[in-house]
Formats: structure tokens, sequence, C-alpha cells
């Protein structure tokens, strides 16, 4: 066999796996944790992506399972979605926490207050530090760190005192319609009145 020409084995090859890829297929497809295949059937959802003109190849999740699965795990009882949820938004603390840590080093090493750096420019400045702290030996990188926190300590918010604002709307709906004509047209017309 391993005499075949390279051509006619490559296609060997090519014709086994998509036959293993359609028998995966079938039997993910007619298995019994995708109820979503009788709501949803392939004919609407082919429909659906010709309408939208999405091409796709014929790959072992193709869009249809795909969609299947991702509608029966949103509603499974094991909540593996919730879970992945859970854990973005610990990612999300775990990031925030990171910037924090590094405006307060800034603020304490530089003698500014952590509370007047500013988070935004912070995480900008972390961002175009990354590369360099990631391309560097572990001598220049403590360096590159020192300036990353001195450049974060140097942007300081200004002092605002007082500044603390409610978080409520300040316009009421009224029952009373909308000024589409000028102030004095109005008051004219409600002299006449």
């Amino acid at each position: 066999m391993k005499y075949f020409h390279r051509r006619r084995a490559s296609n060997i090859t090519i014709i086994t796996v998509t036959l293993r890829v359609q028998i995966f297929k079938d039997k993910f497809s007619q298995s019994l944790g995708l109820p979503f295949q009788e709501l949803l059937p392939t004919s609407v959802i082919e429909q659906a992506l010709r309408e939208l003109k999405i091409r796709y190849y014929q790959r072992l999740f193709d869009p249809i399972v795909t969609l299947w699965a991702f509608l029966s795990q949103v509603i499974e009882a094991d909540k593996s979605c919730h879970t992945m949820v859970r854990k973005e938004i610990y990612v999300y603390l775990l990031a925030y926490n990171l910037l924090r840590g590094l405006m307060w080093s800034a603020g304490t090493t530089y003698g500014t207050s952590p509370l007047r750096l500013s988070l935004q420019g912070t995480r900008h400045h972390l961002n175009n530090f990354i590369p360099e702290l990631l391309a560097t030996s572990s001598t220049k990188r403590q360096r590159i760190y020192h300036t990353l926190l001195k450049v974060i300590a140097h942007k300081v918010v200004p002092d605002r005192p007082g500044r603390s604002e409610p978080r409520v709307r300040k316009r009421r709906p009224k029952i009373y319609p909308l000024m589409t004509k000028p102030r004095h047209e109005l008051r004219k017309k409600l002299q006449t009145a």
C-alpha cells in the first residue's frame, strides 16, 4: 500500500476521512442529546444559510450540528453553559484586579494617590507594554515594568472635589407634547386661544 501513487493515496485518505466524518455526524445527529433536531429541522437551517448567503465547508461540525449542540447545552441540566459564563465573569474580575493592582503599585512607588490614576489609562498602557514585556529577558523585564509603573503614575486624573453623581435620570416623562415650533409662535398661539 505504501507504493501507491501519492495523488491516489491522498484521494483515498480524503475519502476515508470524509466517510468517517459523515458516519460520526450521523451518529451525533441521531443521538438523544439533540432535541432541537425535530424542532429545528435541517431544511430550515439550510434555507436560512442560503438566504443569508453563508457558505461553509463540510467539516466535522457544520453549522447545523453546531446550532443543535449549542441550543442543547443552553437548556441542559448540568449547567455547563452557565459554568462557562461564570468563568468568563471571573476572568473579567481577575483582569480588573490586575489593573487595580498595577495602579496601586504605580501610585505607591511614585508617590501618587492610586485613587487619582485612570483605570482605562492603565489598561491602555498595559496593552502597549505587553509585547515589550514578553519579548525581553528577565533582567530587562524588570526595568520595563518600572517604566510601565512610571507611565501609569504620570497620567493623573484631575482632582474633582465633591464629585459623586447619583445614577438617576434627570428628565421625567411628561404628558405634554414635544415642542415642534419656535417658542414665540407657541406663546402667540397660547395668548390668542
